[in-house]
Protein backbone atom coordinates (compact mmCIF):
# COMPACT_ATOMS: atom_id res chain seq x y z
CA UNK A 1 0.00 0.00 0.00
CA UNK A 2 1.27 3.41 -0.94
CA UNK A 3 2.03 5.61 2.06
CA UNK A 4 -0.04 8.75 2.30
CA UNK A 5 0.36 11.97 4.17
CA UNK A 6 -1.92 12.25 7.18
CA UNK A 7 -4.55 15.02 7.17
CA UNK A 8 -2.44 16.91 9.73
CA UNK A 9 0.64 16.75 7.50
CA UNK A 10 -1.35 17.95 4.48
CA UNK A 11 -2.89 20.75 6.53
CA UNK A 12 0.53 21.97 7.60
CA UNK A 13 2.01 21.54 4.12
CA UNK A 14 -0.69 23.81 2.66
CA UNK A 15 -1.47 26.08 5.61
CA UNK A 16 2.06 27.07 6.60
CA UNK A 17 3.20 28.52 3.24
CA UNK A 18 -0.16 30.19 2.61
CA UNK A 19 -0.18 31.65 6.13
CA UNK A 20 3.37 32.95 5.66
CA UNK A 21 2.41 34.41 2.29
CA UNK A 22 -0.59 36.17 3.79
CA UNK A 23 1.56 37.48 6.67
CA UNK A 24 4.17 38.79 4.22
CA UNK A 25 1.43 40.45 2.18
CA UNK A 26 0.11 42.05 5.37
CA UNK A 27 3.59 43.37 6.20
CA UNK A 28 3.86 44.91 2.73
CA UNK A 29 0.39 46.42 2.90
CA UNK A 30 1.06 47.81 6.40
CA UNK A 31 4.34 49.38 5.36
CA UNK A 32 2.74 51.00 2.33
CA UNK A 33 -0.16 52.34 4.40
CA UNK A 34 2.17 53.60 7.16
CA UNK A 35 0.29 51.88 10.01
CA UNK A 36 1.75 51.64 13.52
CA UNK A 37 3.93 48.72 14.55
CA UNK A 38 1.37 47.35 17.04
CA UNK A 39 -1.54 47.42 14.59
CA UNK A 40 0.69 46.10 11.81
CA UNK A 41 1.97 43.31 14.05
CA UNK A 42 -1.54 42.25 14.97
CA UNK A 43 -2.51 42.27 11.31
CA UNK A 44 0.46 40.05 10.46
CA UNK A 45 -0.37 37.57 13.24
CA UNK A 46 -4.04 37.50 12.22
CA UNK A 47 -3.18 37.01 8.54
CA UNK A 48 -0.80 34.14 9.36
CA UNK A 49 -3.28 32.28 11.57
CA UNK A 50 -6.15 32.98 9.20
CA UNK A 51 -4.19 31.43 6.33
CA UNK A 52 -3.11 28.48 8.46
CA UNK A 53 -6.57 27.69 9.78
CA UNK A 54 -8.59 28.38 6.65
CA UNK A 55 -6.40 26.81 3.99
CA UNK A 56 -4.68 24.24 6.20
CA UNK A 57 -8.01 23.12 7.64
CA UNK A 58 -9.57 22.86 4.20
CA UNK A 59 -6.61 20.84 2.87
CA UNK A 60 -6.71 18.53 5.91
CA UNK A 61 -10.45 17.96 5.44
CA UNK A 62 -10.00 17.12 1.76
CA UNK A 63 -7.21 14.64 2.59
CA UNK A 64 -9.33 13.04 5.31
CA UNK A 65 -12.20 12.56 2.82
CA UNK A 66 -9.82 11.09 0.22
CA UNK A 67 -8.52 8.54 2.71
CA UNK A 68 -12.04 7.68 3.88
CA UNK A 69 -13.23 7.19 0.28
CA UNK A 70 -10.17 5.12 -0.65
CA UNK A 71 -10.81 2.72 2.22
CA UNK A 72 -14.23 1.87 0.84
CA UNK A 73 -15.86 -1.18 2.32
CA UNK A 74 -13.38 -2.67 4.74
CA UNK A 75 -13.87 -6.03 6.38
CA UNK A 76 -14.97 -5.82 10.01
CA UNK A 77 -12.48 -6.68 12.75
CA UNK A 78 -12.19 -10.38 13.51
CA UNK A 79 -10.38 -13.65 12.91
CA UNK A 80 -9.73 -14.67 9.28
CA UNK A 81 -8.18 -17.79 7.79
CA UNK A 82 -4.57 -17.57 6.71
CA UNK A 83 -4.14 -17.36 2.92
CA UNK A 84 -1.30 -19.87 3.25
CA UNK A 85 -3.76 -22.59 4.30
CA UNK A 86 -1.59 -23.57 7.25
CA UNK A 87 -4.48 -24.15 9.69
CA UNK A 88 -4.04 -20.78 11.40
CA UNK A 89 -6.10 -17.63 11.60
CA UNK A 90 -4.92 -14.03 11.78
CA UNK A 91 -6.68 -11.16 13.54
CA UNK A 92 -7.77 -8.16 11.44
CA UNK A 93 -8.16 -4.98 13.58
CA UNK A 94 -10.27 -3.22 10.98
CA UNK A 95 -7.31 -1.23 9.67
CA UNK A 96 -4.35 -3.65 9.72
CA UNK A 97 -3.34 -7.22 10.48
CA UNK A 98 -2.18 -7.76 14.05
CA UNK A 99 0.57 -10.11 15.17
CA UNK A 100 -2.00 -12.36 16.90
CA UNK A 101 -2.63 -15.78 15.39
CA UNK A 102 -4.49 -18.85 16.54
CA UNK A 103 -5.20 -22.37 15.29
CA UNK A 104 -8.31 -22.71 13.17
CA UNK A 105 -11.17 -23.83 15.44
CA UNK A 106 -12.93 -27.08 14.51
CA UNK A 107 -15.74 -26.48 12.04
CA UNK A 108 -19.03 -28.23 11.85
CA UNK A 109 -19.95 -29.50 8.43
CA UNK A 110 -23.04 -28.10 6.81
CA UNK A 111 -25.62 -30.62 5.64
CA UNK A 112 -26.82 -30.24 2.13
CA UNK A 113 -30.21 -31.74 1.39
Amino acid sequence: MKSRMSPLQVGLAWGLPIGLGMAFTSVLAGSLAGSSIVVGGLDVVFAFFFGMVLFGGLAAFVQWRRIANAMGDVAPPGWYDSPEEDATQWFWTGTKWSEMTRPVPPRTQERKF
